[in-house]
């Protein structure tokens, strides 16, 4: 029945590791299961780290492109497939760049990769990068290191590099440009689909006067907090709009508009006393 099993064809579904709850042992050797997911990262910076003092090469782009997959599954799936390791190194060269995890092409061993000494080859890897400058940055890289990494097979590359890097810098710009434009049109619509709802004084005070004189108090509390927060507001003109607004309240033989202001304090007026009236005028 296993061995039924791993005849079947594999999908990158079946062989993914579930970092969450990894296969481990206890320490008397006991199967257990881990979350190692903050494990992960530190793991892949020791197998797969790339800089100026360890390069990437076939090997390890293959151990990149692999990391997130059980080793012997992976290898069934590759055999399944008819992968071999040079194709997986290329791919994994190609998610090292894409997932930003090589920094410069100067951090790539391009000696190692024989299959950029095919130009075919080289042109379609370089259309798979997704990020336009960083394409520019591998061409210019490999123009500039012709001698070291092409030898004496310099003189018959150098032209389509040149040509291949001239086009993709053009690209940036285009790119440029491109983004710009979506960037102005997105600012026009946010414009656009911003509306302000502006009100004057006086739109208020006509509305509560003739509408809804039982809501004069509460507007009037909240024009109270505006004069205090707002820059302009507190001006002893607005103030007595505010004070003449709407109703008044008798409290025990005062006459109180809704709330008092002393200074540029302003306090409610409040009482549990019984008999508290409003006399809508």
């Amino acid at each position: 029945m296993d061995e039924e099993k791993t005849q079947q064809k594999l999908r990158r579904k079946d062989i993914l590791k579930d970092w969450k709850h990894y296969p481990s042992e206890d320490d008397e050797g006991n199967p257990i299961i881990e979350d190692f997911t903050e494990l992960r990262e530190e793991w892949l910076h020791e197998d797969c780290d790339c800089n100026e003092y360890s390069l990437a090469t076939r090997e390890k782009c293959i151990r990149y492109y692999s990391f997130d997959y059980y080793e012997d599954k992976f290898k069934l799936w590759m055999q399944q497939q008819g992968y071999t390791e040079n194709t997986i190194a290329y791919w994994g060269l190609e998610k090292m760049f894409d997932d930003g995890w090589i920094k410069s092409p100067a951090f790539v061993d391009w000696s190692d990769f024989k299959v950029f000494y095919n130009i075919k080859a080289l042109k379609t890897f370089i259309e798979s990068i997704s990020d336009p400058e960083m394409r520019v940055d591998i061409l210019s890289h490999l123009i500039k290191n012709a001698d070291y990494i092409y030898g004496g097979g310099k003189k018959q590359v150098l032209p389509t590099l040149k040509l291949l890097r001239d086009s993709h810098k053009a690209a940036i710009e285009v790119h440029k440009k491109e983004l710009a434009k979506q960037k102005a049109e997105q600012r026009k619509l946010a414009k656009k689909e911003k509306i302000e709802f502006v009100l004057s004084l006086e739109e208020i005070i006509e509305y509560v006067t003739t509408k809804s004189p039982k809501s004069a108090s509460v507007i009037r509390s909240m024009l109270y907090d505006m004069m205090l927060h707002k820059e302009g507001w507190n001006t002893p003109a607005t103030l007595k709009k505010i004070d003449a607004m709407g109703t008044k309240i008798v409290h025990n033989g005062d006459t109180i508009y809704g709330d008092k202001h002393v200074g540029t304090q302003i306090d409610s007026v409040a009482s549990k006393a019984i008999g508290v009236q409003e006399i809508h005028e």
